[in-house]
């Protein structure tokens, strides 16, 4: 079902030595964020590297 959405891009900006686990970690839980909430507040975050 489509729905309207403002989209924002977060930027993750990290030093080289954080693992990837870490970086991967914040792309869930946005993801999960954008699952719960996203539809409700018509807003979208879509994470860049």
């Amino acid at each position: 079902m489509a729905y309207s959405s403002l989209t924002l891009q977060m930027l993750i900006s990290c030093p080289g030595d954080v693992p990837a686990a870490d970086r991967q970690l914040v792309e869930r839980t946005v993801s999960q964020w954008n699952t719960q909430y996203g539809r409700h507040l018509g807003l979208t975050v879509v994470t860049t590297h």
